[in-house]
């Protein structure tokens, strides 16, 4: 009969790490390089045995995934419990440098021409292919930039478990800022005055470093100059430098410390307050970049019960389409929650999200 497993089991064998004790000692060499907390926390020889035979569902708990991704570094938890029926390939090398070698070259045609940079992204299935092996001893001073922007985009990609094939689309913006992610939260008092907050994850595929980054914002009516404030939330430090202010228009820059380098991405953000909502009630999204991943969160206090709910995306030649399929929405006694969400979105395009009471 097939001996079925997962790739695991042939990573312990091709490493002699068979022996429950071995496989012991190895876990807490690595689970302490991640966490001295999670020393002493691995499976029962029970739970390794049914890991290894693939007797679990999905992966398991994010703890363990992160030991493991330690231990066997040319790989992520997701490859490492794929089902075999014999023995798994265990060594990438000629592969990682194949894609490694596409990712260098998108990355320098792109930084020689940003203005051609395209995307297919939202045409392909993610968490399809196989990603760059991660080599724990790699001389960073000899790398050109392509070369080391190549490498911090496969460290990204394996520290946030982004497929490889979304990996290579995003190499192929070179010479551009990507916003991997953009959260919107609005809330809008009984009386109309609202707040908004604005997160960014931003990735710096240029080839130099970014310590500024221009916004604006627009309302149709405030009560008064609109209030800015950055989010003091992870390592980068944000400062606002207002630039021009009028009652409902806000142009300001995000100054950021430290400067993001080349391959490398940053989160930061702000709140703007003083805006109202008088009788149109929606939100209307341009995006100025390449975005992976739109979220937008709305709690209009007061409301009672909505009449309509429309949700539209406006792509870059004009073209609007309904989005009702990516918006869900719920009642908290007489305030409405609602949540839209888009994911692969172009320079260029617009989101709408408008609803109306009844």
């Amino acid at each position: 009969m097939t001996d079925q497993h997962v790739r695991l089991k042939d990573a312990l064998r091709a490493r002699r790490w068979t022996v429950y004790r071995t496989f012991c000692n190895e876990y807490d060499k690595a689970a302490r390089a991640v966490d001295s907390t999670l020393v002493g926390t691995y499976p029962s020889r029970a739970q390794l045995h049914r890991w290894t035979k693939g007797q679990i569902k999905g992966l398991p708990y994010p703890d363990h995934c992160r030991v493991l991704e330690k231990m066997f570094e040319d790989w992520t938890a997701e490859q490492l419990f794929e089902r075999c029926r014999s023995g798994c390939d265990t060594d990438q090398s000629s592969e990682a440098e194949t894609f490694a070698d596409k990712i260098e070259r998108q990355i320098t045609e792109g930084l020689a021409s940003p203005a051609a940079a395209s995307t297919s992204w939202a045409s392909f299935a993610p968490g399809t292919g196989r990603p760059t092996a991660l080599r724990a001893s790699v001389d960073l001073s000899a790398m050109s930039t392509p070369e080391l922007m190549a490498h911090k985009l496969a460290n990204l990609g394996h520290t946030h478990r982004i497929p490889p094939t979304e990996i290579a689309e995003l190499s192929a913006l070179a010479g551009n800022l990507v916003d991997l992610s953009l959260a919107i939260d609005l809330h809008i008092a009984r009386d109309g005055l609202c707040s908004v907050t604005y997160r960014y994850h931003v990735l710096n595929l240029t080839d130099r470093a970014i310590n500024r980054a221009p916004r604006d914002l627009w309302f149709q009516h405030s009560r008064g100059k609109l209030d800015l404030v950055a989010l003091r939330e992870g390592p980068t430090k944000n400062a606002i430098q207002r630039m021009h202010t009028a009652d409902n228009v806000a142009k300001f820059a995000c100054q950021l410390s430290p400067p993001m380098e080349p391959g490398e991405s940053a989160t930061f953000g702000y709140t703007c307050s003083g805006a109202e909502f008088q009788k149109d009630y929606y939100w209307r999204q341009a995006f100025a970049r390449y975005t992976r991943q739109y979220t937008l969160r709305v709690r209009h206090d007061g409301l009672g019960e909505l009449a309509e709910i429309r949700a539209t995306e406006e792509l870059p030649d004009g073209t609007e389409n309904l989005a009702q399929q990516s918006v869900v929405w719920d009642y908290d006694n007489d305030d409405v929650l609602m949540t839209f969400t888009r994911d692969y979105l172009q320079p260029s395009q617009y989101t709408t999200l408008r609803w109306e009471k009844t």
